[in-house]
């Protein structure tokens, strides 16, 4: 319709062909481009498909970015929430997602739940943040190496990325801190620097954390000197926390403050309170000592008397001099001295039988309940006592490195199902500061065992998970257990 034809014709004086040629004028009509026009449609076209694109990219609403913890103490669990929503027109895919310093998404001492998921138009999820430091990453909070903070990223799937902030105020406690520094400390770890801690790991002396002579000097005043049993009664959760402050701020353990008397009133009747002045152990070494702050009661002096400190005892003669018979373990042999030399007696039958009746003793230690003779006897014990108790093991189990390297975890295990001698072979290569402690705590044990607060095989099942830890990736068999505790009991 839009053809007009103007002339048509034929040229007649083309000879050399039947078919003659013609030829035509016509007119037509043409589409002419309005380039404004053009420009303005273009540029609408790609505002919608923008603006459906849009749509499609999911977006996210966060009630808070930044997750305050304030004052968090070792062991202690403190909860936060964030509300996350799905203000986008699609489903949402979120996910927290590690960064190029470090490989997880978030550091050691922080749980998220959930940590991913998907949320339709409209719903919404709350977040919840966990912060614990425990023995596996209280190292570098303690020494204030790392701070409590760090900083998220909420990562959205084919969406942007958000950043939260979580921070807190890690309490520094001598629970979760390194033996190696706390070895070296005179002033309370609560009020100590990260430069603090610098210079004293360069005094080069140590001596018996301060925490611990606190611990054992209050329950042999209050404990064995009053006849109370000791590691069979669990003790008071907020009193635990009384007992940690005070040490983590280098406070005296105030027993006005503490004690609590549980039993038959007529049964209350205290043996004098130590009475007789503490007396300052003090040694020539500057390599290993006992500092004016390991002041140890009279009744422990007796076993430390002929330890020559200076001159670095091995292991086995710092643990063999802890008791006048070390041979204590097995009843059935006798110690005798030969041209200067100790001897035992007694043929391999009787060393295994010594063994099976200890394996027995120990099989008796499944739980954490009242051995039933001492129930019946309604032994006398006090919460607060019971308290500081499980506040010395506590500390033992919160290293984190224990008493006892974890290198020498399947040596001990094997020095379990032996012999003493085998034991004390075990820890020939023990650190002396760690050797200087565990003689200062067998000691302590030792006189709680014979003053009748508690048993041998009893402290050894208690302290046995406390000073001995698996290495990672192994788990202990129930004849891993029985062993270590008859490791502990050989070292009694």
């Amino acid at each position: 319709g839009g053809v007009r034809s103007l002339s048509y014709d034929s040229v007649d004086s083309v000879m050399t062909s039947d078919h003659k040629p013609v030829r035509s004028r016509m007119e037509l009509d043409v589409w002419k481009v309005n380039q404004d026009c053009r420009q303005a449609v273009y540029l609408e076209v790609l505002r919608e498909l923008d603006r459906y694109e849009n749509e499609c990219i999911p977006t996210a609403t966060l009630d808070a970015t930044i997750v305050e913890f304030g004052d968090v103490a070792f062991g202690q669990l403190i909860r936060r929430s964030m509300k996350l929503a799905n203000s986008g027109q699609v489903p949402l895919e979120y996910s927290f997602v590690a960064t190029p310093s470090r490989p997880h998404y978030a550091p050691a001492w922080l749980r998220i739940a959930p940590d991913s998921g998907m949320l339709l138009p409209g719903e919404t999820v709350d977040l919840a943040f966990s912060v614990l430091v425990d023995e596996r990453t209280s190292a570098a909070l303690s020494t204030h190496a790392e701070d409590l903070s760090d900083i998220l990223v909420l990562h959205l799937n084919r969406g942007r990325d958000y950043f939260v902030q979580v921070q807190g105020n890690y309490l520094t406690s001598v629970y979760g801190t390194s033996l190696d520094i706390l070895v070296h400390c005179k002033s309370a770890v609560r009020g100590m620097t990260r430069d603090d801690f610098e210079q004293c790991l360069d005094s080069g002396q140590f001596s018996v954390p301060v925490c611990v002579w606190t611990l054992t000097d209050f329950l042999s005043r209050y404990a064995l000197d009053r006849g109370y049993s000791l590691f069979y009664w669990p003790g008071d959760r907020s009193l635990a926390c009384h007992v940690r402050e005070c040490l983590d701020r280098g406070l005296p353990l105030d027993p006005a403050d503490i004690l609590q008397w549980h039993g038959n009133s007529e049964d209350h009747v205290a043996r004098t309170v130590v009475e007789e002045p503490i007396q300052l152990m003090r040694q020539g070494s500057s390599r290993v000592s006992m500092t004016d702050q390991t002041l140890v009661p009279s009744t422990l002096h007796s076993m430390f008397s002929n330890m020559d400190m200076a001159n670095a005892p091995s292991t086995a003669e710092a643990l063999e001099r802890l008791s006048l018979d070390p041979w204590a373990v097995h009843p059935s042999y006798t110690r005798a001295v030969q041209n200067g030399q100790d001897t035992a007696t007694g043929s391999d039958s009787d060393l295994e039988s010594d063994q099976q009746e200890l394996t027995a003793d120990l099989n008796m230690l499944t739980t954490e309940a009242l051995p039933e003779a001492i129930a019946s006897a309604n032994a006398p014990h006090d919460t607060g006592v019971d308290t500081v108790a499980n506040c010395l093991v506590a500390f033992f189990a919160s290293l984190p490195e224990p008493l006892i390297p974890v290198e020498l975890y399947s040596a001990c295990v094997e020095a379990g199902g032996v012999s003493r001698a085998a034991a004390l072979e075990a820890l020939e290569v023990l650190p002396p500061g760690n050797l200087n402690v565990l003689v200062y705590l067998l000691a302590f044990l030792r006189e709680a065992v014979e003053r009748g607060a508690t048993t041998t095989t009893r402290v050894a099942h208690v302290f046995a998970d406390a000073l001995l830890r698996p290495p990672l990736g192994r788990v202990p068999s129930e004849s891993d257990n029985k062993m270590l505790c008859s490791f502990i009991a050989f070292l009694l």
